[in-house]
This record gives structure tokens, C-alpha cells and sequence, in this order.
């Protein structure tokens, strides 16, 4: 759990290319959940006017990223000697991951996602 965002994303990525599309997975591509989120949330937000700043908003995926990772962290650390409730936990976060990721792909982003 404590690596669970770079574990799952890895999987997730594996999955994508393989079985969803297909393709070799050591193929690099652009849709990663911390890549969707700076193209499809934060960088339409500074696309406007004349003194364009989109490339500040890369920057700005870390929060989420901070806040995703720190929603694995934590029941690592609180749980740490129960494995069933860490496999809970990891099932959860392994849902919460694929929802927000399909809301970004799908252009459904939530108005907190919107905050940092």
C-alpha cells in the first residue's frame, strides 16, 4: 500500500496497452491518469489570454498525485498489521483510481477536481 499509486498505475498501464488495446506494453504513451489530468484539467484551465502560463500547470498535477498517493499511504500506516483489511484498501483505492480516471477520459471531471 505504500507504493499502491506507482504499483497500480504500472498495472493499470500494463492492462491498458495489452489487453484493452492490444499493444505492447513498453510502448510509451500519453494517457497516463497524471498525463489526462494535466491535459484535460488543469491545462484547459490556463489556456486563456494572451500570457499563456500552460506550462505552470504540469507542476500542478502534483497535488493530486500527492493526495492519490497519500490515499494509500495512510492505511499502510494505520493498518499495517492487518491484511485483510489492507487488501480492502487496495481494492478501494484500486476503485477510486479507475473512477477518476474514467471521469477524466470521459471528460466528466468532478468541480473539486477543479480546486487545486
Amino acid at each position: 500500500m505504500v507504493n499502491g499509486y506507482p504499483i497500480f498505475e504500472t498495472l493499470f498501464t500494463i492492462y491498458r496497452h495489452k489487453i484493452h488495446r492490444g499493444k505492447n506494453p513498453a510502448i510509451p504513451d500519453a494517457i497516463h491518469f497524471h498525463t489526462l489530468l494535466f491535459r484535460r484539467v488543469l491545462r484547459p484551465a490556463h489556456d486563456n489570454g494572451p500570457n499563456n502560463l500552460s506550462y505552470l500547470a504540469n507542476s500542478r498535477t502534483s497535488p493530486y498525485l500527492w493526495l492519490l498517493s497519500v490515499c494509500a499511504v495512510i492505511p499502510a500506516i494505520l493498518f499495517w498489521r492487518s491484511t485483510p483489511i489492507l487488501v480492502i484498501c487496495a481494492i478501494l483505492f484500486a476503485i477510486a483510481y479507475i473512477g477518476m480516471y474514467q471521469a477524466i477520459v470521459r471528460f466528466k471531471t468532478p468541480k473539486w477536481f477543479h480546486i487545486l
